[in-house]
């Protein structure tokens, strides 16, 4: 539970000024997973000092939300990735041996790591239950693809098998009205910036 100190409300202890600095980035919908270790333990340090509290706290994560969004720093994302992205589209785009879904869920995800985007994603249409246990097996097929790409940059590409999330209490997204119910999961890592891509299931 938080302490107070001259008005200043700060955490008790490390895993505490983390949870709730983790639940802020949410409620701003800012992805934690872009800021450094070190500037991350530079907030949670804040978070914990009774001069600074949790306020300096969400102010240095505030400061980091506008600098992920600078037209620079998102000139150097698109930058980062721009030849592996293209060789692999280039493997993928248009060959029969790849789904159309796949190629459109992987340039879904370079977008939003350009933007800086939150990495709890939705793709943008809904699948049947088999489109979907066919994408799975292609999406292991893009493993490959990307692992054979120098760097790699495009790693940890995982599928998980349908779930009804309301059952297992996972249907709310974040603080909207909207409700979750049967769902597929795809995970990338991009640059590091790991990605949960969550697919409806009609």
């Amino acid at each position: 539970m938080t302490k107070w100190f001259k008005n200043v409300e700060y955490a008790e202890s490390a895993d505490e000024a983390d949870k709730l600095l983790k639940e802020f980035c949410d409620s701003i919908g800012f992805a934690k997973e872009y800021v450094s270790t070190t500037a991350w333990k530079h907030s949670v340090d804040l978070a914990c000092a009774k001069d600074s509290g949790l306020d300096g706290a969400k102010g240095t994560l505030l400061a980091d939300q506008r600098d992920i969004a600078d037209t620079a720093r998102r000139k150097a994302r698109v930058a980062a990735i721009a030849a592996e992205k293209e060789e692999i589209i280039g493997q993928i785009d248009g060959v029969d041996d790849f789904d159309d879904h796949v190629v459109a869920i992987f340039k879904q995800v370079c977008a939003q790591y350009e933007a800086g985007g939150q990495v709890d994603m939705t793709y943008g249409q809904s699948v049947s239950r088999a489109v979907y246990d066919g994408l799975r097996p292609n999406w292991s097929a893009l493993a490959k693809v990307a692992a054979a790409c120098d760097g790699p940059l495009f790693t940890g590409l995982s599928s998980m098998a349908i779930e009804n999330k309301e059952e297992k209490g996972k249907g709310s997204v974040g603080g909207t009205l909207e409700r979750r119910k049967n769902q597929g999961n795809f995970f990338i890592r991009v640059n590091n910036v790991r990605f949960n891509i969550h697919i409806n299931i009609e």
